[in-house]
């Protein structure tokens, strides 16, 4: 009886913390919904939301989430490839930023963390940059 319990026990807690992850971070079908496009040049912009993924670079594939106002209209995600270069690790970006964005190339493999954004499904337009405060 006593392992029978254990092991409900031990389902139920699975279940829970699996469901709590994926409130967390965004499930892949989101990912899929989103239209991937490289960048041609630099552009700039303001922010307009930014996160950081809250795991360390290198132990999961995680990428920053950054939503950017070009104009009045017309608003994109910038996804960011985590590095662990000093520049890129301390840079914290806040609404209303004026930032560049540098073109990156979209990786080849799945990303496994992104922080949920509040656009996810209204934003659908997602290119892979370097993000830079404009001083």
């Amino acid at each position: 009886m006593k392992v029978l319990f254990t092991f409900i026990l031990f389902i139920y807690v699975s279940l829970v913390f699996s469901q709590s992850h994926r409130k967390i971070h965004q499930p892949k079908n989101r990912q899929l919904s989103w239209i991937y496009a490289n960048l041609d040049k630099e552009i700039k912009g303001t922010i307009v939301f930014y996160d950081q993924p809250g795991v360390a670079c290198g132990i999961v594939s995680t990428e920053s989430v950054a939503l950017i106002k070009l104009s009045e209209s017309d608003t994109i995600r910038i996804l960011g490839l985590c590095d662990d270069t000093a520049d890129k690790i301390h840079d914290k970006f806040m609404p209303g930023d004026m930032v560049s964005v540098t073109p990156d190339k979209r990786p080849s493999f799945y990303i496994d963390i992104l922080p949920v954004d509040p656009k996810t499904w209204i934003i659908k337009r997602t290119y892979f940059g370097t993000i830079k405060k404009i001083k």
